[in-house]
């Protein structure tokens, strides 16, 4: 897939007021009173700039990345996430999501069109992820490894085997039995479309 350069050119630099060398998000509110040479840009110039370094970000990835990550960063954007003037990946590493935005674009693009391919409802699929969610903040804390925030193949593979098992574990995350829920048509045992799918989506990843 060709995916054409996304035309943007970053703010960051125009200014000499604010320093080159430390991040807004490193200065916290004790530096803001005890430096008087900080001049605060608007909430709207901040989320301007922040998006502008983004998608030059973005653009220097390779070809096969490059559409998911607009994809993931844009639906936050519209969500109202508010990013902030870090590299890419310091802001992926933050992003509450699953596949973690730390996966490669061109593998989270493979998760997600397998994924939507099941055939339940959207609101059977956003349970399916909420329990993937919850499995994986499980496999985060379990393993208590600041190296899991980066992205490692073996890692990733491991997590999913993880998850395999997690969901067999915990299958009333995947079985709606509210009335409510009985009246949405969501009175399904999603346990099943679940492991399959993660069985399916580990036996090629690559």
């Amino acid at each position: 897939m060709n995916i054409n350069p996304i035309q943007t050119v970053s703010k960051f630099n125009k200014s000499s007021k604010t320093s080159n060398k430390t991040s807004r998000i490193d200065i916290d509110f004790s530096d803001v009173l005890s430096n008087t040479n900080l001049v605060p840009l608007s909430l709207k110039e901040i989320k301007d700039e922040c998006w502008s370094n983004i998608l030059n970000q973005i653009n220097s990835e390779p070809p096969e990345d490059r559409e998911e990550d607009l994809r993931i960063f844009g639906d936050f954007r519209n969500k109202g996430y508010t990013f902030f003037p870090d590299s890419l990946d310091a802001q992926k590493k933050i992003l509450p999501c699953f596949p973690p935005a730390t996966v490669p674009g061109h593998i989270r693009e493979q998760f997600n069109n397998s994924f939507n391919n099941l055939n339940i409802t959207p609101d059977q699929k956003d349970v399916i992820i909420d329990c993937l969610k919850k499995g994986y903040a499980q496999y985060f804390k379990e393993h208590n490894n600041n190296n899991l925030a980066l992205y490692d193949k073996n890692n990733f593979k491991d997590s999913i085997s993880f998850l395999i098992k997690y969901v067999e574990e915990n299958r009333q995350y995947l079985a709606a039995d509210t009335k409510v829920d009985i009246e949405k048509g969501l009175y399904k045992d999603l346990y099943e479309p679940t492991k399959d799918f993660l069985n399916n989506f580990l036996k090629h990843l690559k």
